[in-house]
């Protein structure tokens, strides 16, 4: 008897889901006396009109429920491409009416909770912005008393015009000014500081008139309120948020500054401008941490052996394990076997001067496309956009993510022009695809291959070892990297640090502005700006400034054309 027949077992004897999970008119009777969950003492009474409501019994009685996926609302799951494989269950359930996608989550659903607050909360939510909605359509009476009283009441006890900011007339030189949050800390004003204060109170004596204060809220996008607020005769903003003439207006008379804004923006600039210092610094290969580097990778992870499945590594009927699953396998079939290259494309070749780009922002308007043409071999990722001026045109090896197929290419096997153009653009680069890194990734991977290899056979589909993968990630970790999971940029710069002579990296850049402050896009080929949740690039980031100190790799972070190129 396997634990799961056990756990089945034990659980029908203790709790029955099948005959008392839910209330159903064959286990409640009218007049019942239901006992609360939570209490010992009270009791709720079964009316005849409830009772009716029930549902005769349990909904799946006889029913085989087979395979379950039970699918919280952690953030794991964001970005996770598990939609397909939750839907592919053959029954789902969710919680507290959550949202449902095709991408990462699914659409299926055979049960899902609601939870009693979420329905009082919106049902207050809509009573109160109904509410909200007529007393703003009440015709507004601005009355000069009230305000009168407030005003005179604030002036009384806070006194805005006297004690709002420190000035030189109500601030002394050596004054012991006590924190707002302390009772016990204090700061003594030097004079140095007391010199840079205001005389007085800037509007004394000014009748500021109509005021408009203006708040971040996102109920202004769209609002049209521009004019509206820059006809206020003094306008208030926040936190150095952003102006515009449409929505929130132009005009500013106060604005508020968080402290740590500045020190986020300082700690920026100032990484920036020491990193700077260090990449204009002469650069210094170090061919022995090069070769300490490749002996390393090449005797634990094996690149030139394992890094793709092919006919040499691989038998038929063998059980490929999934790279993120330790009891998931699948079995390769002849079909698949025969379609594998024979073994490893590149043995026996000298790849030399390598040059690995990334996506990066930062390579928009770098004139680096020469630089990277003129690599021995060059690694690109996720199909990315190539152009002559900034990123070169060269391509050697190509990542695809099979969420891109089932995003842009669903109906792949009826119509695979699309995607036979896109690829074309690499010429005969290979296409490498991470056809094992979870169930769902398989059947799309191998439709690819399928589909490609009749139509261009001198562009070879390769699937990464999920074995390599893993390898891999035990060595990073091995060596402090507390990665969930490798990026494929890392992944692969770690194949070139074993497989080439010399490893230059390009494109990868984890932060929203330049070395020189301008603000950067996500990618070089489109607009997006850099999401906080997006990939896990900082600390990868800082990982390859240590190989690039150390002389193992070049990283490219500045303009090609403002910059002198390293020797190898």
């Amino acid at each position: 008897m396997t634990e799961r027949d056990i756990n089945r077992l034990r659980l029908q004897y203790y709790c029955n889901a099948t005959g008392s999970l839910m209330l159903t008119k064959r286990n409640t009777a009218i007049n019942q006396s239901i006992q609360y969950e939570t209490s010992t003492t009270k009791t709720y009474k079964v009316k005849a009109e409830l009772h009716s409501m029930l549902p005769e019994d349990f909904p799946w009685s006889g029913r085989h429920l087979g395979r379950c996926a039970v699918v919280g609302s952690g953030g794991i799951l964001k970005n996770s491409s598990c939609g397909n494989e939750i839907d592919s269950a053959d029954f789902v359930i969710r919680f507290n009416l959550a949202a449902v996608n095709d991408r990462d989550v699914g659409l299926k659903t055979d049960l899902i909770t609601i939870n009693p607050t979420q329905i009082q909360r919106e049902l207050d939510m809509k009573s109160f912005t109904q509410d909200l909605s007529d007393f703003l359509n009440c015709p507004y009476k601005p009355n000069m008393t009230e305000r009168d009283i407030n005003r005179l009441r604030l002036q009384y006890y806070c006194n805005a015009t006297g004690s709002l900011m420190l000035t030189k007339r109500n601030t002394a030189i050596n004054q012991s000014i006590q924190y707002e949050t302390s009772t016990t800390k204090t700061y003594k004003v030097k004079a140095e500081l007391h010199s840079m204060l205001p005389e007085d109170f800037p509007w004394s004596g000014r009748h500021l008139g109509r005021c408009a204060v203006v708040g971040s809220g996102g109920i202004l996008k769209n609002s049209s309120c521009g004019n509206e607020i820059d006809s206020a005769d003094f306008v208030i903003r926040f936190n150095l948020a952003a102006v515009n003439d449409r929505d929130v207006g132009l005009k500013t008379d106060l604005i508020t500054i968080n402290p740590t804004q500045i020190q986020r923006e300082l700690d920026m600039k100032s990484f920036t401008q020491d990193l700077s210092d260090f990449l204009n610094c002469p650069y210094k290969p170090n061919m022995t941490e090069r070769d300490i580097n490749r002996l390393r990778l090449q005797y634990y992870c094996n690149a030139t052996g394992s890094l793709m499945l092919t006919k040499r590594n691989t038998a038929i009927n063998q059980s490929i394990q999934y790279e993120t699953s330790t009891t998931k396998t699948y079995k390769v079939k002849a079909e698949l076997h025969s379609m594998l290259p024979e073994d490893f494309p590149w043995s026996g070749r000298h790849l030399g001067r390598c040059a690995v780009v990334g996506s990066g922002g930062i390579l928009k308007n770098s004139s680096c496309g020469n630089e990277i043409d003129s690599a021995d071999f060059v690694i690109r990722f996720n199909l990315a956009a190539v152009n002559d001026r900034d990123v070169g045109l060269k391509t050697d090896l190509i990542t695809i993510n099979p969420t891109q197929i089932q995003r842009e290419y669903k109906d792949l096997k009826k119509n695979p022009d699309p995607l036979v153009e896109r690829v074309s653009v690499y010429g005969n680069a290979s296409l490498i695809i991470p056809a094992f890194a979870y169930t769902f990734c398989t059947p799309v991977s191998v439709q690819l291959l399928k589909v490609l290899q009749p139509i261009r056979p001198q562009q070879p589909v390769l699937f990464f070892s999920p074995y390599y993968l893993r390898t891999l990630d035990r060595f990073w970790k091995g060596r402090g990297l507390r990665e969930v999971r490798l990026s494929s940029g890392f992944l692969l710069i770690s194949t070139a640090l074993e497989l080439c002579e010399h490893v230059h990296v390009y494109g990868f850049w984890p932060f929203g502005s330049d070395l020189q402050g301008r603000p950067v896009p996500y990618h070089y080929y489109d607009l997006i700006g850099l999401h906080p949740r997006m990939h896990k690039m900082p600390e990868e980031f800082v990982r390859l400034l240590q190989l690039h100190s150390q002389g193992a790799l070049t990283l490219h972070l500045q303009s090609c054309s403002s910059q002198t190129r390293p020797q190898d």
